[in-house]
């Protein structure tokens, strides 16, 4: 199950691909997407860029990665520029969310993709990388949404999605992919806490879980077959479930769960 820029991939080149919605306008807003230098998180800043965004496109050591895709949505007539933090250092992404503000002039929408998928059996977990799964799903959505929360009340607008994983609403055991999972089911407790705390003041915070991604790093026994819908997921499904969350039309949707999975962990 993979639901992150480390976990999952779109198409073969990571482009969002098929169909966009009309519905998502997003001319004069700013967007931040993080981990978006590659694969999911590639595929949604190409995405936004397309609906009209203002992409500040995160990264944390793939400089080279980040500058190819804002050429690529500047290629295309849109506008983008790299920002660079790393998400596990509260610091540095008040740093990032400051610079993306100077350049920009605010943070409207924020997408959450980062999150290390690690596959390990529990038994074999070190607390090293237990932390770090954690720190890279929960905590680094806790710390981005509490960086920009505060400008988006202060204008009374404001849209947040948090990737999280099509599994994580479904509690099980899971020895093989459990700090990843424990992380991701925070995700989703914390998207739902924002959601309540923030729905008084123009702010929607929602996530999106996606299932087995068609270039995921694991796939399940029975591949495509094991798919209710009889396919794995696109970067463009992920895209369309973030873009219809951000629509003005959405307004009302806040603290919800849009599983892309095509069935699966229904």
């Amino acid at each position: 199950m993979t639901g992150s820029s480390d976990a999952a991939a779109g198409n073969a080149r990571g482009s969002p691909g098929g169909q966009l919605p009309p519905a998502a306008e997003l001319r004069g807003r700013v967007a931040l997407v993080t981990g978006a230098a590659r694969r999911t998180g590639r595929g949604l800043a190409l995405a936004l860029a397309a609906h009209g965004a203002a992409v500040a496109v995160h990264y944390r050591s793939g400089a080279g990665d980040a500058h190819a895709v804002v050429e690529e949505i500047g290629a295309a007539g849109g506008s983008a520029f790299a920002v660079q933090a790393e998400l596990r250092d509260p610091a540095a992404v008040e740093a990032m969310v400051r610079a993306v503000a100077a350049r920009a002039g605010r943070v409207d929408v924020l997408i959450n993709n980062v999150g290390t998928f690690l596959v390990r059996g529990i038994d074999e977990v070190t607390p090293a990388e237990w932390e770090e799964s954690l720190a890279t799903t929960v905590t680094a959505t806790f710390l981005t949404c509490r960086a920009v929360l505060p400008g988006m009340a202060a204008r009374g607008w404001g849209r947040i999605v948090n990737l999280a994983d099509a599994g994580a609403d479904h509690l099980r055991a899971a020895p093989n992919i459990t700090p990843y999972l424990v992380g991701k089911t925070g995700v989703l407790i914390l998207t739902k806490s924002l959601a309540a705390a923030y729905a008084g003041r123009g702010i929607t915070v929602n996530a999106v879980s996606p299932g087995i991604i068609d270039n995921s790093v694991t796939k399940p026994p029975g591949g495509e077959q094991a798919i209710p819908a009889g396919r794995f997921a696109t970067v463009a499904d992920i895209a369309n479930a973030v873009l219809f969350l951000l629509a003005e039309s959405s307004a009302y949707i806040t603290g919800a769960n849009l599983k892309v999975a095509g069935g699966w962990h229904a």
